[in-house]
């Protein structure tokens, strides 16, 4: 072997011997995918009781769970918005729709109007028809901006130019945070979910639930159960906060051009698919109201009869036992609100 072979030799196996420690790390990340992310885990959560979950992607959950089902069922009615969208129940909504509707929630965490309009665009690309549509609003929807972490990330079909190890690689430098692992490494070992990270909360589940996989919802029936049973114990653990603000006021303006943009992206959607939508402004602890100017821009690109606004319900925002913590509120809520819109309407 002569001189050059010999270095080229030396070179490989430096490399090689340099990238091990990578590959059974990344060897391990994929076995173990702590995040369920590399493989289909298909219906999510069934597999793992809900405090032994770590934090999920809900924009990850809600796409595959919908690109899986939809094979098996023609979706035609959709409920898009944040969290608080999850307990306006499928099965409560059918009651108020034509025997044909097949509903589905596809919600995603801490919702931006950019991430509901990309979902949208999704359903529109996939050639599924939004006869019915609900979108569940909060002054929040507003304030968000898209994150890529590995709570928020949105997946890579509804964004284009995102690649799925593009998507992948935001899990696995996360999966290597020093904070994750102080908490993910002892759970390994002891199958004990406690948080060590003094700055990330969100590393397990912090809410009881089961998951529908057919509608891609989570059920609060546990929350419900613990409520109903023992309402001062369940609110004095879920510390309720009491916001300084006791009267209901106005939001800064929160509709920038872009969002602007993309809500009429959203609305040339709802009249190409002929949707019989609703735009629910659910009630918040804060008493938090849109600002008139953001109300008059959301009045010009949609129908205004179309949009309900229950944020400024007083006697809901100030009674604990409506809510399930700070921000989300309960299906009773949820059912009154139905019963309001289509009531009304039809």
């Amino acid at each position: 072997m002569d001189n050059t072979s010999k270095s080229i030799t030396r070179f490989l196996l430096r490399t090689v011997l340099a990238a091990l420690p990578l590959l059974v790390v990344t060897g391990i990340y994929i076995a173990l995918d702590p995040f369920k992310t590399v493989r289909i885990h298909y219906p999510f959560f069934d597999d793992t009781p809900w405090e032994n979950r770590i934090g999920w992607n809900k924009n990850w959950v809600s796409v595959t769970a919908y690109d899986h089902n939809r094979s098996l069922t023609d979706y035609n009615a959709f409920i898009f918005g944040s969290s608080i969208s999850i307990a306006f129940r499928t099965e409560d909504w059918k009651t108020h729709l034509p025997e044909d509707a097949q509903p589905i929630h596809l919600d995603s965490s801490s919702e931006t109007i950019y991430g509901i309009m990309k979902m949208m665009q999704y359903v529109d690309r996939v050639n599924d028809t939004m006869d019915h549509v609900l979108i569940i609003l909060e002054p929040n929807t507003f304030r968000c901006r898209p994150q890529n972490d590995f709570l928020h990330a949105i997946s890579p079909q509804l964004k284009a130019g995102v690649s799925y190890p593009e998507f992948q690689y935001i899990y696995f430098k996360y999966f290597l945070n020093r904070h994750f692992l102080k908490s993910y490494l002892p759970f390994l070992a002891t199958g004990n979910p406690v948080n060590y990270s003094d700055i990330d909360n969100d590393i397990f589940a912090r809410q009881a639930f089961n998951y529908i996989a057919s509608s891609n919802e989570e059920t609060m029936d546990i929350m419900e159960k613990l409520i109903d049973d023992d309402p001062e114990s369940y609110y004095t653990r879920a510390r309720m906060d009491t916001f300084p603000q006791h009267q209901l006021h106005y939001c800064r303006e929160l509709i920038t051009d872009t969002i602007e943009s993309q809500l009429s992206e959203i609305s040339r959607l709802l009249k190409k698919h002929h949707s019989d939508y609703y735009i629910v402004f659910g009630p918040n602890r804060k008493k938090e109201v849109i600002s008139p100017s953001d109300s008059t821009t959301l009045a010009s690109i949609f129908d205004p009869e179309r949009i309900y606004r229950y944020t400024a319900l007083d006697t809901i925002a100030d009674d604990k036992p409506y809510f399930y913590d700070n921000a989300h509120y309960r299906v009773s809520v949820c059912r009154e609100i139905l019963d309001s819109i289509y009531i009304s309407t039809h």
